[in-house]
């Protein structure tokens, strides 16, 4: 009997491990859908980048307006450092688009160097005192692939 509960508890396991490399997305016990939409380890809105390839949190500071966004790995877990020079970002502020360019950003306390970053940063006169608005990121280019762009809102709902 404990024989089979131990291939019980590894099937559940596998299943588990299965349904995060497909583009199903695994439930728990209680029916949540888990999408690393809840993982957002600054606080901001997490935007998905591909079918379970990246995710990539944008935060916003509404006092100066600065923008950072943090790219991270399929699990929302580990920086996916890419090599783009500029992250572009469409914002929807009052029916009003506006075409952004993020810059990289080193942390003095990351192993990042130029070439190879996972933050990007910009500050946006025309976001200084928003609180919600949505927009896209642009194409983005990780291992490899390029990615269509993603939408989102701010903050996330």
């Amino acid at each position: 009997m404990k024989h089979l509960g131990n291939i019980a508890v590894r099937s559940l396991l596998i299943g588990v491990l299965a349904a995060c490399n497909n583009d199903e997305q695994p439930q728990t016990k209680t029916g949540h859908v888990h999408t690393h939409a809840d993982d957002a380890k600054f606080g901001g809105a997490m935007v998905e980048i591909g079918a379970h390839a990246a995710w990539v949190e944008i935060v916003h500071e509404p006092g100066s307006g600065l923008i950072t966004t943090y790219i991270r790995d399929a699990h929302a877990v580990h920086p996916l450092p890419c090599a783009m020079k500029r992250l572009p970002l469409t914002v929807l502020v009052n029916g009003k688009e506006h075409e952004i360019e993020l810059l990289p950003y080193i942390d003095p306390l990351s192993s990042e160097k130029a070439g190879a970053v996972s933050v990007f940063r910009a500050r946006i006169e025309v976001l200084k005192g928003v609180t919600t608005f949505s927009g896209a990121l642009g194409k983005l280019a990780l291992r490899g692939k390029i990615f269509p762009p993603a939408t989102f809102t701010y903050p996330a709902k």
